[in-house]
């Protein structure tokens, strides 16, 4: 049948909002998102139609592209119509099963029709299942060294000291990353991701896929835009949490140049040590005399340390976004220990777009000087003084990591959470293996069970979930590494928290 032919016949049958070539939809992954907005009505008559049609069998990834779409821009797929001489129904089942569960499946008429556009080109993603936002849109600096996000495990994509951001975010390096992830090429590099996916349905993947719905679709696959840096403008902190490492924490750096055992580690130690001498001494140019380059596309600035609020050249920092009429378009978000009230700064941070301030508290009371090195009561307060800023645009969280230390007191945390109206964002500790909730004994499980798998704290039975079916461990490493910490800080681990310290021996 010609399409003059087939367009007349459906023509008598139903009103046609389109009738639609799907090799038009194949060379841009937006295309089709696109398209059908421009065809969306909050409400449809029972008589109308979007009509696509190919002489072409359509492969499942592209049946799964459309229907994708289709949820996205929330159109029913009653009011769709495929037009094919392939019996695609069982393609149909298996993309509604996967993107669009409630709703029936997407009609088709098999019917022979006269040769249409060739596919040429497929430039849409094939899996959404290993897509993430992140390298589309994103970058994160660690000690000069530029990674697609925090959880991204290899070699740096490039040096802050080689290439702007905007030239790394540019390069083949990380062309080749989105193209992989397109394809549907689950990266090794991503395994953290994968890990936790596995285990509780949940990682940092999810979250920014979640985060950037729709613009991911409609614009950043085909024109990545580097919007969100994630920076650790200083290795300078004045805690030394059990859960840190040297590269991120100028304090562990010099208790472990103490205790360092051989030259190279001395050597790697003070280079450590040096980095974040430069980079409080304004070595580090990168955040302070390329502003207006970097960040003019910029929507989100994660702040991450060491301590960001120990940073000498913040004010410097935030007041060279606002004189550049950048910062009322940016959310700023800051992850802190909250040993520091940075009253300096919250005239200029009131004057950004929104803030986040997350502030990383893993237990209470003696157990947070223990587990995080600094004094309790003097956050306690900070923390009040950073909740009287909250308004509509000013947001502060509380942010734990989960890890064997805490485990079995976070409802401890809950609930101070609680009474003083704090939301809580959740992260979990994966490396070191020895401090992951993964790793732990039969006896942690079975007080874990206990205390959590009725808990109402959905997080907390969540925890539950996760662990209830890990191999349990010796928990040698965990002793061995509390006890190798108390006797270098003089400290007492067990005294305050008997009951993990117990359980894991």
């Amino acid at each position: 049948m010609n399409l003059e032919k087939l367009r007349s016949t459906l023509s008598k049958k139903y009103d046609l909002i389109c009738f639609e070539d799907l090799a038009d939809y194949r060379s841009t992954h937006g295309a089709i998102f696109h398209f059908l907005t421009s065809c969306y009505q909050s409400k449809f008559q029972n008589n109308q139609r979007l009509i696509f049609y190919s002489s072409y069998d359509l492969e499942q990834e592209f049946v799964n592209h459309i229907q994708r779409a289709i949820k996205s821009v929330d159109i029913g797929n009653f009011f769709i119509l495929f037009c094919t001489p392939f019996d695609i129904s069982k393609k149909l089942q298996i993309a509604r099963d996967k993107f669009n569960e409630p709703d029936l499946v997407i009609p088709q008429i098999t019917i022979p029709i006269e040769k249409t556009k060739t596919f040429t080109v497929s430039n849409f993603a094939k899996n959404y299942d290993t897509l993430c936002a992140l390298p589309f849109s994103a970058l994160s600096i660690f000690n000069n060294n530029v990674v697609p996000c925090c959880k991204f495990e290899s070699d740096p994509v490039s040096t802050i000291k080689e290439n702007t951001l905007v030239e790394i975010f540019s390069s083949k390096r990380m062309q080749d990353i989105r193209e992989k992830m397109l394809q549907g090429q689950a990266l090794d590099e991503c395994k953290v991701c994968w890990h936790h996916e596995s285990i509780q349905n949940s990682s940092l993947r999810k979250y920014y896929l979640e985060k950037y719905k729709k613009n991911l679709d409609f614009e950043l696959i085909d024109s990545p835009q580097l919007e969100e840096i994630q920076i650790a403008p200083s290795v300078v902190c004045n805690f030394s949490c059990r859960i840190c490492n040297p590269m991120t924490s100028s304090k562990i750096a010099t208790e472990e140049m103490t205790h360092a055992k051989t030259s190279q580690e001395v050597d790697t130690i003070k280079k450590i040590i040096k980095l974040s001498v430069d980079q409080n001494s304004y070595h580090n140019d990168l955040l302070l005399n390329n502003v207006e380059e970097t960040f003019k596309n910029i929507k989100t600035i994660r702040l991450v340390g060491g301590e960001p609020f120990l940073w000498p050249h913040l004010d410097k920092f935030l007041s060279s976004l606002i004189d550049l009429n950048y910062a009322n378009k940016i959310r700023l978000e800051f992850n802190t220990n909250g040993s520091v009230y940075p009253s300096s700064s919250i005239e200029y941070l009131k004057q950004f777009g929104q803030i986040e301030i997350l502030i990383s508290i893993d237990a209470i009371g003696k157990q947070f000087e223990i587990q995080r090195g600094g004094q309790w009561d003097k956050v306690d307060e900070n923390v009040k003084l950073f909740s009287n800023l909250k308004n509509d645009n000013f947001f502060v969280k509380l942010s734990p990591t989960v890890n064997i230390q805490n485990l079995l007191y976070l409802d401890e945390l809950v609930h101070y959470a609680n009474k003083n109206c704090f939301e809580i964002i959740w992260w979990y500790l994966e490396n070191p293996d020895y401090l992951c909730i993964d790793n732990v004994t039969e006896k942690v499980k079975e007080l874990v069970e206990k205390k959590y798998c009725n808990h109402s704290q959905a997080e907390l039975h969540s925890i539950w979930l996760r662990m209830k079916n890990s191999k349990p461990v010796s928990g040698k490493k965990f002793i061995e590494y509390i006890n190798t910490l108390d006797q270098r800080r003089r400290q007492n681990f067990r005294e305050f928290h008997q009951e993990i310290y117990h359980a894991m021996s």
